[in-house]
C-alpha cells in the first residue's frame, strides 16, 4: 500500500514514461497565450506538485498542476511531433548539413532544380504506371540503393562497386532478415536480390495485362431462351463496359448543354422497357431474340476477367512486401528482447509511443494491402 502511495505521489496522473513521450495540451490557466499549447511531459516534481513539461512550439521547459494538462488526442500527438522536429535546433542543424550534402553531390546543378526534376518525373511515372506500380518500383530502387549506398559514399569507381555487390547484397538481407545470418552465401544473396528485381520487373511491364482485348459482340439469344438470360443481361449492366457508357453519357450531356442525367434516364428507360418485354416474352415462351432491340447493347461485349487464385495474389511482389513489412514491425515492435516472448500489449504501447509517424503510415498501408488481397477473394 505504500509503494502505490509513494508511486502515486511522484505521478498523480500517470503521464511519466521511459524515454518521456506522453503528449499533452494545457488547458484552464490564468495565461491564455499558454492555453492550447502541446508539450511531452519530462518529469515531476513533488514539492511544487507540478509537472515539467517540454514545450514544442517554444523549446521551453514549463512546470504546470495536474489540473492544467490533459492528455493530447491522436491527430494532437502528431502535430506536437511535426512541432518537435520543425523547432528542434539539433533537427534543424542536421536538416541543414544534409541539404548542404546534397548540395554538394549534384553541383553544377542546382538542388532545388533536381527535385523539380524528380517530382516531375514523379508525376510522369504516377500517370503512366499508377501508384500500386510506382510503390513497387520505388522499393526495387531503394532495396538497390541500399546496397550499393556505402560504396557510392566512399566514391568508389563502378568497378569497385558491382565487385562489392554481392558482399553488400549478403550484408543487407542479414540486417533486414537477421535469422538468416550465417546461412547465406554472397552469390545466394545475389540470386534473390535478382530474383525480386526480376519479379518485380515482369509484375511492371509482362504481368499487367494492360493490352485492350479485342471486343466481338457474343451472339443475341434465338430461341427460347432460358430463365437465366435476363439474370446474365441483368448482371451485365453493372460491367465495367456499362459504367464506362454511362459515365460518357453523363460527360457529353455537359458538353451538349442538356439537364443532369438526360441520356442516362434515356438508356434506364430502354433497360426497363426490355426487361419488362423479356418477362412477358419468358412468360407467353416467345422469342427472346425478337425483344431486344439491334440499338440496345443489353449483353456484355467483353468477358470479365478470370479472377486470379488467392495463393497466387498472395505470392504477388506487392502482398509479399507487405506481408514482410508487417512481420518485421511485428517481430521489432512486439517482442520483449529480454526474454524473446511476444505480447500484445507491448506492440501496441510500442506502436503508440515508439514508431516514428511514417513507419506508422507504411504499416496501415501494409495491412490494408494485404487485407484488400484477401478480400477480393
Amino acid at each position: 500500500m505504500s509503494t502505490a502511495s509513494n508511486n502515486n505521489a511522484r505521478d498523480p496522473s500517470g503521464y511519466l514514461t521511459s524515454p518521456p513521450s506522453t503528449v499533452v495540451k494545457v488547458v484552464g490557466t490564468a495565461r491564455d497565450d499558454i492555453n492550447g499549447l502541446l508539450g511531452i511531459v519530462m518529469s515531476y516534481n513533488m514539492e511544487r506538485e507540478r509537472y515539467l513539461v517540454h514545450m514544442t512550439s517554444s523549446q521551453s521547459t514549463m512546470a504546470l498542476k495536474k489540473e492544467n494538462i490533459q492528455k493530447a488526442s491522436m491527430v494532437e500527438k502528431y502535430r506536437c511531433q511535426f512541432q518537435q522536429l520543425q523547432n528542434d535546433p539539433r533537427v534543424r542543424e542536421k536538416v541543414a548539413h544534409y541539404v548542404r550534402w546534397c548540395e554538394n553531390q549534384v553541383q553544377p546543378y542546382k538542388l532545388w532544380h533536381v527535385l523539380g526534376a524528380a517530382l516531375l518525373f514523379a508525376v510522369i511515372m504516377l500517370y503512366f504506371f499508377g501508384f500500386t506500380k510506382c510503390l513497387m518500383m520505388t522499393s526495387m530502387f531503394i532495396l538497390l540503393l541500399v546496397i550499393v549506398l556505402p560504396d557510392i559514399l566512399n566514391k568508389a569507381s563502378p568497378t569497385v562497386i558491382l565487385q562489392r555487390f554481392p558482399q553488400r547484397s549478403r550484408e543487407a538481407l542479414e540486417q533486414q532478415l537477421p535469422f538468416l545470418r550465417g546461412k547465406l552465401s554472397d552469390r545466394m544473396a545475389v540470386a534473390i536480390i535478382m530474383m525480386v528485381v526480376a519479379f518485380t520487373l515482369q509484375s511492371l511491364f509482362v504481368g499487367s495485362g494492360s493490352s485492350t482485348p479485342t471486343v466481338s459482340p457474343p451472339p443475341r439469344p434465338s430461341g427460347n431462351a432460358p430463365k437465366t438470360a435476363l439474370s446474365t443481361g441483368a448482371a451485365a449492366s453493372t460491367t465495367k463496359e456499362m459504367m464506362e457508357k454511362y459515365y460518357h453519357l453523363g460527360f457529353q450531356d455537359a458538353i451538349d448543354g442538356k439537364d443532369k442525367g438526360f441520356s442516362i434516364q434515356e438508356e434506364l428507360k430502354k433497360l426497363a422497357d426490355v426487361q419488362r418485354r423479356l418477362l412477358v416474352a419468358e412468360e407467353q415462351e416467345e422469342p427472346l431474340a425478337d425483344v431486344i432491340n439491334d440499338d440496345f447493347d443489353y449483353y456484355p461485349t467483353t468477358p470479365p476477367p478470370p479472377q486470379k487464385p488467392l495463393l497466387s495474389r498472395l505470392f504477388s511482389f506487392s502482398a509479399m512486401g507487405s506481408m514482410f513489412y508487417i512481420y518485421r514491425m511485428l517481430k521489432e515492435k512486439g517482442i520483449d528482447q529480454s526474454t524473446g516472448l511476444f505480447s500484445v500489449g507491448q506492440l501496441a504501447a510500442n506502436l503508440q509511443h515508439h514508431t516514428e509517424l511514417w513507419q506508422q503510415g507504411m504499416l496501415l498501408f501494409s495491412v490494408y494491402n494485404l487485407m484488400r488481397v484477401v478480400l477480393s477473394w
